[in-house]
């Protein structure tokens, strides 16, 4: 539209049925073939317009222009060419970093039920030990935010008040919601917004804190790194190669302000090193 200067460059019948959501194969042939030669003469036609524009330019543009076509070759190359995974080893560190989430969730969650469990006797709540029958929950930001500094948390119990004797949970148990409040003391200072984020976390270990909290914090930061390691470079990487175990990422050399190459679909320039 811009480079014809026309206000409907492309509308047919065809397109409509695209939009609708019907099948390119669904289309009567003759209909689909008019529409992709209208869609060959307005490519035909913008491509002179853009030319006619270049030829006008300064050499300068010219040359800048020129290198940028050469450089959008390579980048296709690159994209299909792809990254080759070495899919077996990328399987066995899942494993390992299995391994080590379950070890770092089992530690967190010790500290964080211990945490509850001082509050609630504290409290005189009615609830003991560190059996709550709710899901102590080392990656929900709102029972890391009470433990950390302290605070309101509603703990959500079920119990067990008997069977549906009609309709369609016949059968089944029924459970009564329960809804318990505890307020868990403030240990550290805040301004504002009580942050949970790897920022704040490190700051917060640098305070007089005891060693029981600082290694609990270490423990919590090392296991969301793991965590979004294991989901975004080995199990997000091996859902999107191809069968031959190669990602063919989208490579772009216009993508950035700074002109510099990147990659989407996965982003394959922000590996992580061996560590």
């Amino acid at each position: 539209k811009y480079w014809l200067g026309i206000s409907e460059a492309k509308e047919s019948e065809v397109l409509e049925m695209i939009k609708a959501g019907i099948d390119p194969k669904d289309i009567p042939k003759d209909k689909l073939a008019a529409y992709c030669e209208q869609d060959v003469k307005l490519t035909k036609d913008i491509f002179l317009k853009q030319f006619e524009a270049f030829s006008k330019a300064d050499k300068a543009w010219q040359n800048m222009v020129i290198n940028q076509m050469h450089w959008l070759k390579n980048v296709y190359r690159m994209s299909k060419i792809g990254l080759k995974l070495d899919a077996e080893r990328i399987k066995t560190s899942i494993q390992d970093i299995e391994g080590e989430i379950e070890d770092l969730t089992d530690a967190c969650i010790k500290f964080m039920s211990r945490v509850f469990h001082e509050t609630v006797v504290a409290t005189h709540t009615g609830l003991s030990g560190y059996d709550f029958n709710f899901e102590v929950n080392p990656m929900s930001n709102k029972q890391i935010e009470t433990v950390v500094w302290g605070g309101k948390f509603d703990i959500v119990t079920y119990e067990e008040v008997g069977i549906y004797k009609t309709g369609s949970r016949a059968g089944q148990i029924k459970f009564k919601k329960n809804i318990s409040t505890i307020n868990v003391p403030i240990v550290l200072p805040h301004k504002g917004t009580m942050s949970v984020d790897s920022k704040t976390l490190e700051e917060i270990k640098t305070r007089g804190i005891s060693k029981e909290f600082k290694d609990f914090l270490d423990n919590l930061l090392t296991l969301r790194d793991l965590k979004k390691t294991q989901s975004t470079y080995f199990v997000g990487y091996l859902e999107q190669a191809d069968s031959n175990g190669v990602i063919h990422s989208e490579m772009k050399h216009v993508g950035t302000p700074t002109g510099r190459l990147s990659s989407t679909k996965p982003n394959i320039q922000n590996l992580k090193g061996d560590e």
